[in-house]
């Protein structure tokens, strides 16, 4: 089955080939597709919203199977930022560092001390005629400064307690074990298997 990724984020590539090595397909991304397409504004309101947004606008330029994830951290003492915005925290066209500092100073600026957060990934997966929603969570806490070099997003903030530390210390077989974006791949890799 071949199967088209709608993403052009490497750190993304790098772990979903990881978690979809065993299920059959061939992936591909979009910085393989010969026509380029401009990538949809997410106006979605939640990460269903916008993995099915995305999942839908590609497959119908392609016409072929698509994935596309939405995912994002979730502090619910900061009444749940950055949520849906969390790749343009700081703004449309922030970097990983910008969003961590933005995240970082909202947290000092409320007076929290490494408050409770969590990471919640949803894929969509669209085929003709088809749309299949695989999720996965994962909870921890914001460290008050980074930590590690492994990784992307906020994973230098991101600590999983019972680790004791952030994803970005962690190498990216035992963070796909645990992440949430691992969880929803696996479950996204269990449902493939079951009919490729």
């Amino acid at each position: 089955m071949n199967l088209l990724f709608a993403t052009t984020n490497a750190g993304k590539m790098k772990e979903v080939r990881a978690l979809l090595a065993s299920a059959g397909i061939k992936l591909y991304y979009l910085k393989d597709m010969d026509i380029a397409v401009a990538a949809p504004e997410e106006t979605g309101a939640t990460f269903e919203e916008n993995a099915l947004l995305k999942a839908h606008y590609y497959h119908n330029f392609y016409r072929m199977p698509v994935i596309a994830d939405d995912a994002g951290l979730v502090v619910p003492a900061l009444n749940g930022e950055p949520g849906v915005y969390s790749a343009r925290y700081a703004g449309v066209g922030a970097n990983d560092a910008q969003n961590n500092q933005k995240l970082l100073q909202t947290i000092k600026a409320r007076k929290l001390d490494r408050p409770e957060a969590y990471f919640k990934a949803v894929v969509a997966l669209v085929t003709e005629g088809e749309e299949h929603l695989f999720e996965g969570t994962c909870h921890g806490r914001i460290c008050n400064e980074p930590r590690g070099g492994n990784g992307f997003g906020y994973d230098p903030l991101f600590e999983l307690v019972e680790k004791s530390c952030t994803f970005a210390e962690m190498d990216i077989n035992l963070k796909n074990s645990v992440s949430h974006r691992g969880k929803a791949f696996a479950s996204l890799a269990g449902y493939l298997k079951k009919i490729v």
